[in-house]
């Protein structure tokens, strides 16, 4: 194998981008590396109401070191980028180091799976997090953040179709066998009129 690592799109499950800081410009530029690996992966055949219940679902999360805001207007600021964006191509949540999770939610609430990043709803911010016998404390939301992430894969790997190579291999050579007849046809086309 060369060096450079190639995988077919099939045979991926999620994706993390990471940036240094989020802005505007980088929430932007987020969904649109969102946008395009999502429509890779074959989103278009999704429909929107079956967003949560959908086979095979690529996850595509953001991880930042920084951000001038809060998780408040993290929030909102991704709700506003995504406005003119289907639903099914936002990134499924971001998670700014040291401040918590932005994952889509309900009414000011999150319900605690991951199937809420296939929901359709709006960013909501999760900071602290704790439980009666445990002060809050923002670890939590990474936790979620990154075990959403492994749950996810290893819940993919049964649900994605088994990769066939042999189908990148046939296929080129049926569509070059197309291409190839067609321009015979077009060549013997031009040379019988004249």
């Amino acid at each position: 194998m060369p060096d450079e690592d190639y995988y077919p799109i099939e045979s991926c499950v999620a994706s993390i981008q990471v940036k240094s800081n989020l802005t505007r410009s980088t929430v932007r530029e987020a969904a649109i590396n969102c946008i395009s690996i999502k429509k890779l992966f074959g989103w278009p055949t999704v429909e929107r109401d079956q967003i949560a219940d959908a086979g095979a679902k690529l996850c595509y999360a953001v991880f930042a070191y920084d951000s001038d805001w809060g998780l408040g207007k993290l929030a909102e600021v991704a709700n506003d980028e995504m406005q003119e964006v289907r639903r099914e191509y936002w990134p499924n949540m971001f998670y700014l180091l040291g401040k918590g999770m932005v994952i889509p939610g309900e009414r000011r609430s999150v319900p605690l799976d991951r199937g809420t990043m296939f929901t359709g709803s709006t960013y909501m911010a999760v900071g602290e997090l704790g439980a009666p016998a445990l002060p809050p404390t923002q670890a939590y939301s990474f936790l979620w953040f990154a075990t959403n992430l492994i749950d996810h894969c290893l819940e993919q790997r049964a649900e994605i179709k088994p990769l066939s190579y042999l189908d990148y291999w046939f296929t080129t050579m049926m569509m070059q066998t197309q291409l190839n007849r067609q321009l015979q046809q077009e060549g013997e086309g031009t040379h019988t009129q004249e």
